[in-house]
């Protein structure tokens, strides 16, 4: 329990330190152009916290384990790539604003900010025995 938890803690302080940087720097302001007259003024904060409890969590068990951190990050850059993969090839489908451009960026950012929550859920859980 002790090494999940220390796991899940790094995961979860990972993600929302890179995700939060990404979202806000580079990923945000290239979708809000694009598609700002679909974007709310403030975010559904219910939705937001759901996705950073539950992704460390998903990501430790389908990528993660007890691997060391470079199988580890390996693994969550694939977990990431479906993951955003999902969202952004959906949203392609469907929305007429949402470009090749957008798709691209997003699954490079996915992948990237998976595969390093994945290395630092694996150094943590080594950490912890």
């Amino acid at each position: 329990m002790k090494r999940y938890a220390a796991m899940y803690g790094a995961g979860l302080l990972a993600l929302a330190i890179l995700d939060g940087a990404g979202l806000t720097q580079i990923v945000g302001p290239y979708v809000s152009a694009r598609v700002g007259d679909m974007m709310r003024e403030e975010p559904e904060w219910r939705a937001v916290l759901l996705f950073y409890f539950l992704y460390p969590a998903a990501l430790i068990h389908f990528a993660v384990g007890v691997r060391a951190p470079g199988p580890a990050a390996f693994q969550g850059m694939l977990f990431g790539l479906t993951c955003y993969g999902v969202y952004e090839f959906t949203n392609h489908a469907i929305l007429i604003n949402w470009t090749w451009g957008m798709v691209a960026l997003d699954l490079v950012w996915g992948g990237f900010v998976t595969a390093a929550t994945a290395a630092a859920c694996a150094f943590a859980g080594r950490r912890a025995g």
